[in-house]
């Protein structure tokens, strides 16, 4: 099973730096130049985490986080931004982001942040995935990755 992770920036060589570096590490990436065409996205594709940066022209990160929040508690976000503002931060925590990173930011924080909150493995040597060919075998698998997951306040 791969992780999908929506990359959500307007600044499209930033967004390829943000997607390459999710690639890099192995996870597979949508991408949406604005908070409006990320709503779009999420409706029409599954989506493990939203990775969005908080300003934006149009809806910004935290008006989409808001947005995300109403149809889909449960699917992390994590914000971006290279304007930190401690309060923003903590409205973004207190409004169900998983994190608040600023820019610039190692690719490393990154990684670890989406992997913490999609239930992959932290530890590159335990990176080996089961075998499952029965559906039932294949189910419960999922579950087992969905309660590594941090909860999330749903």
């Amino acid at each position: 099973m791969s992780i999908q992770v929506l990359v959500v920036e307007d600044d499209a060589d930033l967004r390829e730096a943000l997607v390459d570096t999710l690639e890099l590490a192995g996870f597979d990436y949508l991408e949406a130049e604005s908070g409006e065409r990320a709503l779009e996205v999420i409706a029409e594709n599954p989506v493990d985490m939203v990775v969005s940066d908080v300003n934006m022209g149009g809806m910004d990160g935290h008006q989409l986080l808001e947005k995300i929040q109403q149809t889909q508690p449960c699917l992390p976000v994590m914000l971006i931004t290279a304007y930190g503002q401690v309060n923003k931060a903590v409205d973004a925590i207190r409004s169900g982001a998983v994190d608040y990173l600023m820019k610039p930011f190692a690719p490393d924080a990154l990684i670890e942040v989406v992997k913490r909150y999609t239930g992959t493995q932290l530890n590159e040597q335990d990176s080996v995935q089961p075998i499952a060919e029965e559906t039932s075998s294949k189910q419960l698998l999922q579950v087992a990755r969905l309660s590594l997951r941090p909860t999330l306040p749903c």
